[in-house]
């Protein structure tokens, strides 16, 4: 890849940049990747990331996994690039797409400048709660929207349960972080248009 200023358009988006007050949701450029797979090491224990990201193998995955999928009607994954103020501060989307059965997953992840558990993470997290669910539902037409996030994790949980994520469930004893043992929680929410079929 030798086009760093290169950015991520979804074809199945139409180029379309999605704005709330605090944040906007804007295609990812190749010049940001670096600076997400240092934030992803560096937060390994949120995530379901076993193993450091090499620079190398962080290339070759936008390579064969994201790029080829731009021009794609059913991507198997969208992602952002999360700005605050003009300025990067993070990436996430929408991930495990599963179009035969319209279903995705929630992908968010800060700048670890932007402490887990403060209010500032806890609005901006709403915020792209907010705009993914329009993304996901009123854009692409997906009927579900879902997540897992380790029990440990205690703001996250709140906040996706005030915007309207049910818990679904929860698997003890489920994950493996830095020698210690977590239990996973999935929440879930719905498009309104299918409300009352189930």
């Amino acid at each position: 890849m030798t086009n760093d200023d290169f950015s991520l358009v979804y074809k199945v988006l139409n180029g379309h940049v999605y704005h709330g007050e605090l944040i906007s949701l804007k295609p990812l450029k190749l010049s940001q990747i670096e600076e997400v797979r240092v934030w992803r090491n560096s937060q390994i224990k949120v995530l379901r990331q076993t193993n450091e990201i090499s620079a190398d193998s962080q290339i070759a995955y936008f390579e064969k996994m994201v790029i080829p999928e731009l021009e794609s009607n059913n991507p198997s994954q969208i992602l952002f690039a999360i700005y605050m103020s003009k300025s990067f501060k993070g990436y996430g989307g929408i991930t495990n797409i599963d179009w035969n059965i319209l279903k995705g997953e929630i992908s968010f992840l800060l700048s670890p400048l932007c402490v887990e558990g403060s209010q500032n993470f806890r609005d901006v997290f709403t915020e792209f709660l907010t705009v993914i669910k329009t993304i996901a539902f009123e854009t692409i037409g997906l009927n579900k929207l879902s997540s897992e996030t380790y029990s440990f994790r205690k703001s996250v949980i709140e906040t996706l349960s005030e915007n309207g994520f049910e818990l679904e469930g929860i698997i003890k004893m489920s994950s493996k972080k830095q020698n210690e043992i977590f239990d996973s929680f999935f929440h879930a929410i719905f498009n309104p248009r299918i409300e009352g079929v189930y």
